[in-house]
């Protein structure tokens, strides 16, 4: 019995000690986290180059070569399983390594060149991916870039929120080197994780080159959501409002105006706090399959009203079709069958529709006393 107790004894500590490890450890841990972009001017792709390094062992594997750009290509793509083999090739326990961030970084090779001129004056700003500044002043690498990133970005300083990694800063803000650099962006989008390369130059060479990664946001009023709103329920004052925000992505449409989303209904679930954009919006249903609905026909001054059968749901400025069941003709003086007749009109409000007249249909009422009778 003594036997038992002792073992379980055991198993328990065993069990605290491993909590603890896996409380204590990753606390500790060297850790990597890899960029979806990166540029290089060289052929050889680093581990600085690619990933946020950090940690006591890891900082010191920055020079660490992952990959080589082909001499008849220009991009390298390389993953988070091409570190962590080659890591393991010179003797390092990954299992001691936190692995993350992207799946796996597109790496562009931009050649080394000549910094591009500036053009001075009254000259307009032609906004491009590559511009040269001069390094001779007082402004540190960190203030060039941020000057660069509004110019880039077109964007109002104003409006910009940048943020620069513990990692970026120790470089941004170290004493700038006499000469000329510029800077060039390898991603397509502004907003975001910026990759941006920096080059310095002096009597005309490139002497360092050097990867950040600031996280460029647009400072804009957008509508929020105050609680949590499910699919299909209606926006209102009591979960929307309108309130200042940080927009980290260039193709997200968010809305800026109440009175865009007031009415509408929630395409898809929204936490609370999340920006509502356009495409999470939509009118909400206005006319119903089989609803009766009042059809308005215009031709110019004139305007004809029935009413019609919808045969399909309908939004705001959707357009569906509609029967006529009430539609008849004439021959000479005696009344035809009922003649049922399809057509398509624009929902513009509850249980109403408009469609135009067409042209044949003008030119029979003018001929004919009444060819076509609607409503009656």
């Amino acid at each position: 019995m003594m036997d038992v107790h002792r073992y379980l004894n055991q198993v328990v500590l065993a069990l605290v000690g491993l909590a603890v490890y896996l409380v204590i450890a990753p606390a500790s841990a060297d850790s990597i986290r890899l960029y979806d972009q990166a540029a290089v001017t060289v052929m050889e792709v680093t581990l600085d180059d690619i990933a946020d390094i950090d940690g006591p062992t890891i900082q010191h594997m920055g020079k660490l070569v992952l990959a080589k750009i082909r001499s008849n290509t220009t991009s390298v793509d390389v993953s988070l399983v091409d570190i962590q083999n080659t890591l393991l090739d010179v003797g390092v326990n990954v299992a001691s390594l936190s692995l993350g961030g992207f799946p796996t970084c597109h790496v562009e090779w931009i050649p080394e060149r000549q910094p591009v001129v500036v053009a001075s004056g009254n000259a307009p700003i032609i906004a491009n991916s590559i511009r040269a500044v001069d390094t001779n002043s007082s402004m540190s690498l960190r203030d060039h870039l941020y000057r660069w990133i509004a110019h880039y970005s077109e964007i109002n300083r104003d409006e910009l929120y940048i943020q620069i990694s513990s990692r970026d800063a120790k470089v941004l803000d170290l004493p700038v080197e006499e000469g000329t650099c510029d800077f060039s962006a390898s991603g397509e989008s502004v907003l975001g994780r910026l990759p941006v390369l920096i080059r310095q130059y002096k009597d005309g060479r490139v002497v360092k080159t050097i990867n950040v990664r600031p996280l460029v946001a647009r400072r804009i009023l957008a509508v929020v959501t105050i609680r949590k709103i499910r699919s299909g329920e209606a926006f209102s004052r009591d979960n929307v409002a309108t309130r200042p925000v940080l927009l980290e992505r260039d193709r997200d449409r968010p809305l800026t105006e109440l009175s865009g989303v007031l009415g509408k209904i929630a395409d898809t679930s929204l936490r609370s706090g999340a920006i509502v954009l356009a495409g999470q919006v939509r009118h909400p249903l206005l006319v119903h399959r089989d609803d009766l609905v009042t059809v308005r026909c215009f031709s110019g001054g004139v305007v004809l009203k029935t009413i019609g059968r919808a045969e399909e749901d309908g939004r705001l400025g959707q357009v569906i079709q509609v029967c006529n069941e009430r539609a008849f003709r004439e021959i000479g003086r005696r009344r035809a069958d009922r003649v049922r007749t399809t057509f398509s009109a624009r929902v513009s409000g509850i249980r109403q529709v408009v469609t135009p007249l067409t042209d044949q249909d003008v030119m029979a009422s003018h001929r004919d006393k009444e060819p076509l009778k609607v409503g009656g």
